[in-house]
Formats: C-alpha cells, sequence, structure tokens
C-alpha cells in the first residue's frame, strides 16, 4: 500500500511535532520514538544505536521486548556495525548474499531499514528496524523516514546532550555538595583547631601569666631571702658581737664582781638570743624536709601554760616592759586539762606566738590559753593588743623571711622566720590557724591542733629552782668528750662538786677505761664522736657494766633522739647548750638511790 499525500503529510506532521515536543531523557525518549516509528511501519523489532569516538557502539534504546543482551550480542553489533557504513537510508533483506543479508538470515530476521542519523555531516548513529510488515510499500517508508530522519537524529542528539548535560550538572552537583560537605568539614576542622589554637594561645597566655607571677615571686623570693640573710647575718652579728665583746673585757673586771656578774649575764642572754636563731633555721629545715617527727605523749595543760607564764615574765622583765600584763586561761571543766598531743611542738608554736606578741606590744596586755569551739573540742589562743596587722597584710604575715614594719617598730630584732614556722608546724600536726587583727587594736591568733583525752595521768614530777648544795667528793665520773672546750666547760661546771673527774677522747678509750676495772659511778656520754659513736658505746658499757649511769649530751634536740638515746641504754639525755644547774640536778638525781631518769 502506498502512503497517499494527504496520510503521509498528516504522518509526519504528527511525528514531527510530537518529536520536536518531547523533551525528556533519552530512555525514555528512544521510548517514545520506537513507539512512533512501529506505528508507522509496524515493524516487530527496532534497535537505536548511538556512537561514542571514532569506534565504540552504544546501545540506545530496543524495543519492543527484547532483552539488552540480544541487542548486544556479536551478530547484532556486526549488523549495526555495518549499518554505520551506511550514509542513507537502505533496505536490507535475507535473501541478499552479501554480509548484511547473511547476518539477518543468521538472526532469523527477514528484512531491516537502517536509517542513519546524521547530523551537520557527522553521523551520530543508526534506526535499526527489523521485519517490516507490509502496511506501506518500502518505498513510501524510505521516502518518510528520509524526511523525518533528520528531525530523528537531531532529537536524539539533543536528547543526548541533555541528558548529558543532565548528568554532568548531577555529577557536578553531587561534586559540588561532595566538596560542600568537605568544606563543611573542613570548616568545622579549622574551627576546631581555631578553637584548639584559642586554647593553646590562652594556655600560653596563662602558662606566661603564671611564669610573669613566677618570675615575680622568685624575685620576690630574691630578695626576701637577700633580707633574711641580712636580718640572719644582723641577728647573729648582733649578741656574737656582746658575746665576744664582754668576753674579752671580763679578764680586766676580775676584781669588780659587779661587772663579772653583769658582763656574765650579758654573755649568757645574749647566747640564748643566739641560740634561738639557729634552733628556728633548723625548724623550718626540717619542716621543709618532712623531718618532724610526731611524738604524742601526756600533757597537762596547767603546767604548760604555767611553765610559759613564768618564762614570759621574766622575757617580758628582761625586754623593760612591765608595763604589760601577761595571764594565761583554762578551760574550767578539769578533763581538758589532761590530754594527749606533740607537746614539744604545741610548747614551740606558744613559745613562738607569745614571743611575736612581746615583740609587737608596747602596753596592755598578752593573753594565751585555751578555750572551747563550736563543736567543743580544744582551741588554743593568743591576743595581744600591740600594734595589730593590716587586713592586706594577714595573708602573708606566714611567709618566711616576713616582718611587719612601722614607725613603732623600726628596732624589733628577728629573722622573720617565727610564724612561718608556728603555721608549718601546725599543718604538719594537721591543724589549722587563723587570725584576727586590725591595725592598731592588736591581734588574736587561734589555732587547733589533734589531741586526745586523757582518763588517768601520771604524778607530775616538779623540778625544783633551786640549786642543791652538793658534795660528790666520794664519786667519780667519766667525761667521753672529743671537744677541748666542751670538756674544759664541764670540767669547771663539775669543779665545785668535788667530783673525781676522768676524761676519754673517744669511745674506744671510754671502753678500755671500764675494762681496766676503774672505779665510774657516772657518763657524761657526747654522742657525736670520731669513730664509734657515743649510742654504740654506751650499749657496750652498759653490758660491761649495766650499774654504771650514762647521760647521753648532744645536740640533737628531738624527741625521736631522746628515745633512741633511752632505747640503747641511756639513762637520760641532755641537750647542747648544757645548763649548769639543768646539768647538776639531773646528775644529782641519778646519784641518789631514790632518783628516776627523767
Amino acid at each position: 500500500m502506498t502512503l497517499n499525500e494527504q496520510t503521509y503529510n498528516y504522518i509526519f506532521n504528527e511525528i514531527y511535532t510530537r518529536v520536536l515536543s518531547y523533551s525528556e531523557k533519552p530512555s525514555q525518549f528512544a521510548d517514545f520514538l520506537s513507539l512512533q516509528i512501529r506505528e508507522i511501519v509496524g515493524a516487530r523489532t527496532i534497535i537505536i544505536y548511538t556512537k561514542e569516538g571514532k569506534d565504540s557502539l552504544k546501545l540506545f534504546s530496543i524495543y519492543p521486548g527484547r532483552r539488552g543482551e540480544w541487542a548486544n550480542q556479536d551478530d547484532v553489533l556486526k549488523l549495526a556495525e555495518l549499518s554505520f557504513n551506511i550514509n542513507k537510508i537502505k533496505f536490507i533483506q535475507k535473501e541478499k548474499r552479501d554480509k548484511a543479508g547473511n547476518l539477518l538470515r543468521k538472526l532469523s530476521i527477514n528484512n531491516s531499514i537502517v536509517i542513519p542519523l546524521i547530523v551537520a555531516n557527522t553521523k551520530i548513529g543508526s534506526i535499526l528496524l527489523f521485519d517490516i510488515m507490509d502496511l506501506f510499500s518500502i518505498d513510501s517508508v524510505i521516502d518518510l523516514f528520509k524526511r523525518l530522519s533528520g528531525v530523528f537524529a537531531l532529537v536524539i542528539r539533543n536528547s543526548l546532550l541533555y541528558y548529558n548535560l543532565e548528568e554532568t550538572v548531577t555529577l557536578r552537583t553531587l561534586e559540588l555538595e561532595k566538596r560542600n560537605k568537605e568544606l563543611i568539614k573542613s570548616k568545622l576542622e579549622l574551627q576546631s583547631l581555631n578553637k584548639k589554637l584559642k586554647e593553646k594561645v590562652d594556655q600560653i597566655q596563662e602558662i606566661n601569666i603564671q611564669l610573669e607571677e613566677a618570675k615575680e615571686d622568685a624575685q620576690e623570693s630574691d630578695r626576701l631571702k637577700t633580707v633574711f640573710l641580712q636580718n640572719v647575718s644582723h641577728e647573729i652579728r648582733t649578741p656574737m658581737n656582746s658575746i665576744i665583746g664582754f668576753a674579752e673585757v671580763l679578764p680586766n673586771n676580775f676584781n669588780n664582781k659587779e661587772k663579772l656578774r653583769k658582763f656574765s649575764e650579758i654573755i649568757k642572754n645574749r647566747g640564748e638570743d643566739l641560740l634561738e636563731i639557729i634552733d628556728q633555721i633548723l625548724d623550718l629545715s626540717r619542716i621543709e624536709t618532712g623531718q618532724m617527727p610526731v611524738n604524742y605523749e601526756e600533757c597537762n595543760l596547767g603546767v604548760l601554760f604555767g611553765e610559759l607564764h613564768e618564762m614570759f615574765l621574766s622575757q617580758r622583765n628582761k625586754l623593760k616592759k612591765e608595763n604589760i600584763a601577761i595571764k594565761f586561761t583554762l578551760l574550767s571543766d578539769k578533763k581538758y586539762q589532761y590530754i594527749s598531743t606533740d607537746k614539744g611542738k604545741l610548747r614551740q608554736i606558744f613559745i613562738n606566738l607569745i614571743n611575736n606578741a612581746l615583740k609587737y606590744t608596747d602596753q596592755g596586755e598578752i593573753e594565751f590559753g585555751c578555750i572551747k569551739d563550736k563543736q567543743g573540742n580544744i582551741k588554743y589562743f593568743v591576743s595581744d593588743t600591740g600594734v595589730g596587722i593590716p587586713k592586706h597584710k594577714q595573708n602573708i604575715i606566714f611567709d618566711r623571711f616576713i616582718q611587719l614594719q612601722s614607725d613603732k617598730t623600726k628596732s624589733i630584732e628577728g629573722a622573720g622566720l617565727g610564724l612561718s614556722i608556728v603555721k608549718g608546724l601546725i599543718e604538719f600536726l594537721g591543724g589549722n590557724i587563723s587570725i584576727q587583727s586590725a591595725k592598731g587594736k592588736g591581734s588574736k591568733f587561734y589555732f587547733s591542733i589533734p589531741y586526745n583525752i586523757l582518763q588517768s595521768v601520771k604524778k607530775e614530777q616538779v623540778e625544783s629552782g633551786v640549786e642543791p648544795e652538793l658534795d660528790w667528793s666520794s664519786y667519780s665520773v667519766l667525761i667521753v668528750e672529743d671537744n677541748v672546750y666542751s670538756y674544759e666547760l664541764m670540767k669547771e661546771i663539775l669543779y665545785k662538786t668535788g667530783i673525781q673527774i676522768n676524761l676519754a677522747k673517744c669511745a674506744e678509750e671510754s671502753i678500755e677505761i671500764i675494762k681496766s676495772g676503774r672505779h665510774i659511778d657516772i657518763i657524761l656520754m657526747d654522742v657525736k664522736l670520731p669513730g664509734m659513736d657515743g649510742f654504740e658505746a654506751t650499749t657496750i658499757l652498759k653490758e660491761l657494766n649495766p650499774k654504771i649511769k650514762v647521760i647521753a649530751q648532744t645536740a640533737y634536740a628531738t624527741s625521736i633522739d631522746r628515745k633512741y638515746a633511752l632505747s640503747v641504754g641511756c639513762d637520760d639525755f641532755i641537750t647542747k647548750p648544757i645548763y649548769r644547774k639543768k646539768l647538776l640536778l639531773m646528775m644529782n638525781g641519778h646519784l641518789n638511790k631514790n632518783h628516776r631518769a627523767i
């Protein structure tokens, strides 16, 4: 059947209009185009190939029914490749004895129309129609497709371009989204890095501030150490000046008993001042190194406060401050009088605080003692009516080398260690200290340290303050001492007692004397000796003669040293500097049968 002009024009216009108005994706468009062609010619199968590059083919569409695998099998592809060598519409039949015919026969295809797709003289693909039905004549179909092939090619190319552009846009969008995510991630990482950098900068600034503060602290520490060394030098040289000076003029005043007494008293007092400075330095060192053990023992607060009261009344009079009243307060409840605590350190804390109060008070009163806090525990205090401490300086008074200065206190002596030692001792014992003060209104220190209430107590032995009249002419003493000056002092102290004095310059010599059978009643044993020390010697001496009395004499003044001395066999323990009255009373007790070691 031949297409008449009217039908021909209708079909052309319909396809032309519908094809040009179509703007879907290539796959959808190919299905639409294949459907339109099939309606025209009734082809059983329609395959559209496009050309990528110079040689490769790409299946664009297959319609209907067959799978893409069929269109991609070798014989179909060979037929498609042949079609790419055809630049005009061609009708192929299986009866033809050529490559195309052979391929049709192998594929069981009766005929095929090859429609080249050419745009701007460039072939972009082919449409292969298989098994054309006899709806119209082949010539009419070929003529129709001649007119439509250009439109097909243009639309397919546009569809491909559209698809490629869309795919490119999609890929680019995905790429941009990925890039955007990466940028967001990078931004977050940068923000995190900036935050960390800021933290580092803040840390560096904080470290710089700390370094600056440390530098200032170090400079202040150096300044305070310089002041401390100057103070210590002054505090040591000042009493030494008196000691050496008055010792030098003593020989010129042997006939003047009043001057001898006065000069001797000055030498003694200034020696005690010097000893206080040395003790403070040693105490500070022990506190800082943690070499100050806690020693709990029985403590009668009434006796302790009484001793402190007598001590500072004497100190007050020596400083010509008799106008200052000194008093102490005890809790009315007797159960708080006897406690177990570190008595030595408690005494030392009070001595430093009261001594400090006496230095900075010119009139009024000084009071010390104990009260109960809100929980019913013992709280100690020392108050005065002295110069007071300004609020802004109350946080530094416990620092080392600190001394408050004012017009009234320019002449105050001291190394600036007393309150630092007080705080160190209290904190070492596990206690705490606080202050209430205002400039010109005096100060009040409160402190507490651990203790236990004692249910039963030993009877206190009170040492007599009267020096006894001694006649030891029937006794013999062995002084074990390697220092000639210490020996001369001991000999002078014992001279008037009439005791027979023997000297051993080392531990080994003292052992030989006892082994020799020489009669010795009591030994004054220096602890630090060349070779064998005094403790080891004491152990051996006690094995040789258990009845012999041994008094350890040493510069080591801790309770641990005393306990160790007693544990190795010493009967008693006396610290240097040795006071004449204390030594004589101790020896007298041991030379008496009724005496017990103190």
